[in-house]
């Protein structure tokens, strides 16, 4: 350990909080709860920086939160289950959601705001000495699912500042978190830009417009034509130059389907051929990572090979899929392709596969969703289905410019894709480097009227020993029953909590009762069809209290 910046302190989670509250497991919907449910939360609510009140499951009629289990303004949240990286994530909730109860899996923080402000511990949560105890120490044989105690969750271990240097350095983190958070919204913003561009410029290369002013220096005269082929609402208004020829895709290729992968009909004496799936038949390109391979008798196989310039197209699958395809180039010495994949073979050698390629990935997908056969979530094109796509084919010379424009504007478009790759793995490190900054000790300018927060630290469990005498030694032989005689105990004090409430430390320490006795006692209070004590986030003191329920 580095030696401590001047006026801070070594200490555990344990030592600043006085505990955690937590709800229950239960049974929920598969969905969200709408505007009038109740709902209990997913872990997944409890992420790196925001809480996520949407990410939540409805609750059964039957079922509803308890007062103790609802979320609260100033509530520390954080996940004592999840993956590795996830497990351990602290948030503070900045509202209240009184429809949202706590599962088991996610516990309230009972921060002393005495001692540590709740933004900084958020941040001392995440930084990396605390990160690196939580990863080593949680357990759980899946790695998808590990857990952590509430006694190892105690022992994490905080950087303490001094409080008044806690709010500046929560006050700054806050400042610049939140100006890292808007700079990955704008980058965020980029690869939908893209995406739309990339569909702007083959509508554009599919309709003549991209390649307008190279046909008028080639004085080609020009006018437009519509489909009159095809009466599909897909291209009912579909225009393209009247120099362009409209035909079928059967006009100008063959099509053909791939290979079954029948086992029974294998034998190893058949060579063992490579051959293309769905996965591998990419919108604009081939995926060849993983090519598996498959046994086909000597006769059947020169009919099923592939050559350079055969144009292949999905089958189906998810709606994403549907008819997406590229050509091949000969990327194998030998390669087949399954029955999901169909493969149009051009007719003319003259024509150039990419361009019918890129028609069949931006017009074709359109007229395959209104001419597939579709279910929920999945669609399908067959033979005769692709045969007939509407086709408009430029003369050969102008597919090739029109090839060649959308490979240049591509090209620009994948440059600043990787830049923006780049800039979003610098963004991503930075808010975990703001962090690590933030506990060096010269994140913000210290002040030497700061009480150093050893001092505070010792003070404080101090005053609980001092204010307690009793409660490490004694230990009660028997529980009050809570019906009738918590009239005489607890209800007695609830009587004197004055109107702006009591913490629970202060509360305890007023009914003179061990930790675990007054939290079961406060639980089952709470938790009365009338309960006349209730909890709220106090906004001035910045921390949780207790306090009579009027009327």
């Amino acid at each position: 350990m580095k030696t401590l910046p001047k006026g801070w302190t070594e200490a555990t989670l344990g030592q600043v909080i006085e505990g955690f509250e937590t709800g229950r497991s239960i049974q929920a919907a598969g969905t969200p709860a709408g505007p009038n449910e109740f709902g209990v939360l997913k872990i997944s609510a409890v992420t790196w920086g925001r809480f996520q009140p949407e990410e939540n499951k409805a609750l059964f009629s039957i079922d509803k939160p308890r007062p103790h289990e609802t979320v609260k303004s100033g509530d520390l949240l954080i996940s004592r289950a999840n993956t590795t990286t996830l497990i351990g994530a602290p948030v503070l909730v900045e509202r209240d959601y009184d429809h949202l109860m706590l599962p088991d899996k996610i516990l309230r923080v009972l921060y002393k705001a005495e001692l540590v402000d709740p933004r900084y511990l958020v941040q001392a949560l995440r930084s990396p000495i605390a990160r690196t105890y939580i990863e080593a120490n949680a357990t759980g044989t899946s790695e998808s699912m590990r857990n952590l105690s509430q006694v190892k969750l105690k022992k994490i271990p905080i950087l303490l500042a001094p409080l008044s240097e806690q709010k500046r350095i929560a006050d700054k983190l806050d400042r610049l978190i939140a100006r890292a958070d808007v700079c990955k919204e704008r980058l965020d913003r980029i690869p939908k830009i893209l995406n739309y561009f990339r569909q702007a410029v083959l509508e554009a290369a599919t309709s003549g417009d991209l390649s307008a002013e190279w046909r008028e220096a080639k004085k080609i005269e020009d006018g437009f034509q519509s489909f009159e082929i095809d009466e599909s609402d897909s291209f009912s208004t579909y225009q393209f130059p009247s120099s362009w020829q409209a035909v079928r895709l059967s006009d100008i290729a063959s099509i053909q389907g791939g290979v079954t992968k029948d086992l029974k009909k294998q034998s190893h004496l058949h060579p063992e051929i490579p051959y293309l799936r769905v996965a591998n038949v990419q919108r604009g390109f081939l995926n060849l990572k993983e090519i598996k391979s498959i046994r086909i008798p000597p006769e059947k196989l020169e009919s099923l090979l592939l050559r350079t310039g055969d144009i292949l197209f999905n089958e189906g699958g998810d709606i994403d899929k549907l008819g997406r395809g590229w050509v091949w180039n000969d990327e194998l010495p030998v390669c087949t392709y399954q029955n999901h994949v169909f493969r149009a073979r051009l007719l003319n050698p003259k024509f150039e596969p990419r361009y019918v390629s890129w028609y069949g990935n931006s017009r074709g997908h359109i007229y395959f969703l209104s001419n597939g056969k579709q279910t929920t979530n999945l669609a399908s094109i067959n033979k005769s289905v692709l045969s007939s796509l509407p086709v408009a084919v430029p003369p050969p010379e102008e597919q090739v410019e029109i090839v060649r424009r959308i490979e240049s504007l591509f090209s620009l478009a994948d440059a600043l894709d990787a830049k923006y790759t780049i800039f979003r793995a610098q963004v991503n490190q930075l808010i975990p480097s703001l962090i690590s900054k933030a506990f060096s000790g010269n994140f913000v300018p210290q002040n030497s009227s700061d009480e150093p927060a050893k001092e505070l630290l010792d003070r404080t469990i101090g005053a609980n020993q001092i204010q307690r005498p009793g409660l490490i030694t004694t230990k009660p032989t028997r529980r009050t029953p809570l019906d009738a005689a918590l009239g005489e105990t607890l209800l007695d004090v609830i009587g004197k909590i004055p109107k702006d409430g009591l913490t629970f430390e202060e509360l305890s320490n007023l009914a003179a009762r061990d930790y675990e006795t007054i939290k079961e006692e406060l639980f089952k209070l709470l938790a009365m069809k009338d309960p006349a004590i209730q909890q709220f986030f106090d906004t001035k003191t910045k921390t949780m209290k207790f306090r009579q329920v009027q009327g």
